[in-house]
């Protein structure tokens, strides 16, 4: 029998910003006495409850004059998360080398949330206009897959299968309401005792909506070795779906369609210490990020070949790759303010990128760790705006470089780790202006560990050492010099 349990509560820079965590997690694993048959059983309960810092865009702080650590949540803001899950997952050993696993999943979410966000300044009136919005909905989904994982051989040629079958029903329900664009709730941005607090549903709802999904899916994996040094990876889902939804303002609506989406990947050890791979995969979203389009759905397309190494005996690993994802079929609102429940096709986003690693075990006491990546996301079609055709996707850095040292003393009983991490500047999603780009940071980050107990750890770590200020995105500033302390038992 395993335990876990979690509690945590923080607050930010920001004024009003704050969250409680709490977490139950019992599970319960049974063995028959010849080890061929084994079911685990586990339950977890969890409630986030926190008030969200969705602030104004950079852009929109700078034009009010305000400071780095100027906060917009009001009083009454809050999201109340919770969620229940449980899992059952039996497993028997059909003969040598071959088993059958069977889980069921039963997932539970109640979503509630009440609070303003985001908001543009006018200039001309100096007022801020925030965006609000409330959302009370439940969610149900029920899952089951069967599975059968063996080996076996045809002629010279080795397989490891996995092929199965998946089925999930998920049934959503609730209301919402929303002001977007809207000037009822204008504030003096310069006199935060002025404004008013949230009184919780301050914007009509838009009537019960309700949703349902289910889909079957036929799924195989199969690994072969074609040579000692050479394995080839095939793989399929075939799903079939259906969905529908009633909305007060649109009736009712239901669709049904399917898809099927390969893999496929080869690995070539080409000695001891090198192996190169190559892989091609697609994967779909029935709903296309939303259920009020019936069309084609959305899917992605992603094409990945690198190389790993070990070198120096073992001691230095590296990986380098490269890549391509490409994303059909997005999804967009094209009357976001007055129809923000109608939805277009509007086209494709595609990322190019290279990506290097290095780990490196310099002695028993000494470990070092590098990463770099390099991309190029950038928009290939967009029906919504031609303009942003051929430019960066918002919020995505093409530059990422990661660097950390550990040390661990003798007896292994505390270590130290020093790391930073680079990201390069950040252009903003429309409607904001593409030359006004969020600059890069540069941030540095320590930890200190002590094992004082066989089963107790204590962990110190300080995030942004230098206690620089930076934008995480355009929206969202990176916190001051932090602190975080942590006790673990385990048992």
């Amino acid at each position: 029998m395993r335990l876990n349990v979690d509690y945590d509560r923080g607050e930010s820079f920001r004024p009003l910003i704050e969250n409680r965590n709490k977490m139950v997690s019992p599970s319960l694993l049974w063995r028959s006495a010849d080890r061929r048959l084994q079911w685990e059983g586990q339950y977890t309960w969890e409630n986030r409850w926190y008030v969200p810092d969705r602030g104004p865009a950079r852009s929109e702080i700078q034009a009010m004059g305000l400071p780095f650590d100027y906060g917009f949540a009001r009083r009454g803001d809050y999201i109340d998360n919770t969620m229940q899950m449980a899992t059952s997952r039996l497993e028997y050993e059909l003969r040598p080398q071959w088993t059958l696993q069977w889980t069921l999943a039963r997932l539970s979410q109640h979503h509630d949330f009440d609070h303003f966000y985001l908001g543009t300044f006018n200039r001309s009136t100096r007022m801020f206009h925030p965006n609000y919005s409330w959302v009370d909905q439940k969610q149900i989904t029920l899952s089951h897959s069967l599975a059968l994982q063996g080996q076996f051989q045809t002629g010279a040629l080795r397989h490891q299968l996995t092929a199965g079958h998946d089925f999930s029903r998920e049934s959503n329900e609730g209301d919402s309401g929303a002001q977007l664009g809207s000037r009822l709730f204008g504030v003096n941005p310069y006199d935060r005792a002025s404004w008013p607090v949230n009184t919780h549903r301050v914007a009509p709802g838009g009537g019960r909506s309700e949703y349902s999904a289910r889909s079957h899916a036929l799924f195989f994996n199969d690994v072969i070795e074609l040579t000692p040094a050479v394995k080839l990876a095939l793989g399929g889902r075939y799903e079939r779906y259906r969905f529908g939804f009633k909305l007060a303002r649109f009736g009712r609506h239901d669709f049904r369609d399917s898809s099927f989406s390969p893999s496929i990947g080869v690995v070539w050890a080409a000695s001891a210490a090198h192996n190169l791979y190559a892989s091609f995969s697609r994967s779909f979203s029935p709903l296309g990020g939303n259920g009020y389009l019936n069309t084609q759905p959305q899917y992605n397309r992603q094409i990945e070949a690198g190389i790993k190494s070990d070198w120096l005996g073992g001691r230095l690993s590296s990986t380098v790759s490269i890549y391509q994802i490409a994303k059909h079929n997005i999804r967009y609102q094209p009357g976001l303010t007055h129809e923000p429940d109608r939805y277009e096709i509007a086209g494709q986003h595609r990322t190019r990128g290279v990506d290097a690693s290095l780990s490196s075990h310099l002695t028993r006491q000494w470990h070092v760790r590098a990463s770099v990546g390099l991309m190029s996301p950038k928009v290939v079609e967009d029906a919504s705006n031609r303009a942003r055709e051929g430019r960066y996707l918002g919020n995505a850095s093409r530059r990422q470089i990661g660097l950390a040292a550990r040390y661990v003393a003798p007896a292994s009983q505390w270590f130290a780790e020093v790391s930073a991490v680079h990201t390069g500047k950040r252009y903003p999603n429309p409607p904001a202006s593409y030359l006004t780009a969020t600059p890069g940071y540069t941030r540095l980050d320590a930890l200190l560990g002590w094992r004082f107990a066989p089963h107790m750890q204590a962990v110190l770590a300080v995030q942004n050492l230098g206690n620089r200020q930076y934008w995480r995105n355009s929206h969202m500033p990176g916190e001051p010099r932090s602190f975080l302390a942590r006790v673990s038992y385990e048992f």
